[in-house]
């Protein structure tokens, strides 16, 4: 659990970075994040 919430604070603070430097747009964010969320859901249906 204590992974999963340091990974969370993480991945929330590159956003926060991201958007402040706008090296990326709200849109883009939704589109990265589901593709991340496939692309785990693939990794772990192969384990």
């Amino acid at each position: 659990m204590k992974i999963a919430l340091r990974d969370y604070y993480r991945a929330f603070n590159q956003h926060s970075n991201w958007f402040r430097n706008n090296l990326i747009y709200p849109n883009e964010l939704e589109k990265y994040e589901q593709r991340l969320i496939d692309e785990w859901k693939h990794a772990f249906a192969v384990i």
